[in-house]
């Protein structure tokens, strides 16, 4: 079994819907898992993040960096390189190439949410809620290579679940709803 080591955790540096995120060792960051979802149903939030990682990993390969997902006892750590750079904003897409990558991103998610009833989280709640019309939260744009990476792949459900309440089934509606707005007018800038 994989496993990491508590004495190289650094500073915190982020604290997100589903993670809290540190720094890790000199190069890298640590996830941890949190949030209503996990602490509601952990099983359940903990098989679906297996299956959404393969799924996701699968089809945007390009996009993704490299990252260490650690399972056990019915939790997970995640463990990836630093990225140096910063979270993509409407002004990046005035690049072509920077927009092209990001009209392939969301091409790529299109699919995975007819296919599979997932689709990323390009804007996180806070992004959702507030900041999304200022830059994508879950898209970083690499400072020395110009690339794009998703540096949170995690995945909203929408398919029908008879287990999810009337409330959860809403907000991940409107969600999705609030997302696709979002990226409609990233695309339209």
């Amino acid at each position: 079994m994989l496993s990491y080591d508590s004495s190289k955790i650094g500073k915190l540096i982020a604290i997100g819907a589903e993670h809290v995120v540190y720094r890790y060792d000199n190069d890298k960051v640590i996830k941890f898992p949190r949030g209503i979802w996990y602490w509601l149903n952990r099983s359940k939030f903990v098989d679906n993040m297996r299956r959404n990682q393969e799924i996701i990993k699968t089809r945007f390969r390009e996009y993704l960096i490299d990252r260490d997902v650690l399972f056990y006892d019915n939790s997970y750590v995640i463990i990836e390189p630093f990225v140096v750079g910063r979270r993509v904003r409407r002004s990046d897409l005035s690049n072509c190439d920077i927009k092209n990558q990001f009209k392939e991103i969301i091409s790529i998610n299109d699919k995975m949410m007819r296919d599979d009833n997932i689709s990323l989280e390009f804007f996180g709640l806070w992004g959702i809620l507030f900041k999304g019309r200022e830059e994508v939260a879950n898209i970083m744009l690499e400072e020395k290579t110009g690339r794009l990476i998703i540096i949170d792949p995690g995945a909203l459900h929408f398919g029908v679940h008879r287990d999810r309440s009337i409330l959860s089934r809403t907000i991940i509606k409107y969600v999705l709803f609030q997302q696709r707005h979002l990226l409609d007018g990233y695309l339209c800038s």
